[in-house]
C-alpha cells in the first residue's frame, strides 16, 4: 500500500509495505521511516506516526471499497 507523504517540499509515494518501524523524533520534528530495502537508509516525513496511521487507514478504506464494487460488479 503507498502513501503520499512530505518531507519538506518534497510530496513522494511510501510504500508501507516496506516500512518495518516509524519512530518520532523530537530533533528534526519528523517521522523516521526505515524501510525493508537493501541499502535503504532511513526517511524522514513531516507526518507524525499518527497521522501516518490515519493515512493508511484512509487508504485501506478506499482499497477496501474498490474491491467491494469490484466484486459486486462481477456477479
Amino acid at each position: 500500500m503507498f502513501v503520499k507523504l512530505t518531507d519538506g517540499t518534497i510530496t513522494r509515494w511510501i510504500n508501507m509495505d516496506a516500512v518495518i518501524q516509524m519512530r518520532f523524533d523530537d530533533d528534526k520534528h519528523q517521522t523516521e521511516l526505515f524501510l525493508l530495502r537493501e541499502n535503504a537508509g532511513p526517511t524522514f516525513v513531516d507526518e507524525s506516526p499518527e497521522e501516518v496511521r490515519t493515512l493508511m487507514d484512509v487508504e485501506l478504506e478506499r482499497l477496501s471499497q474498490i474491491a467491494k464494487w469490484t466484486m459486486g460488479r462481477q456477479r
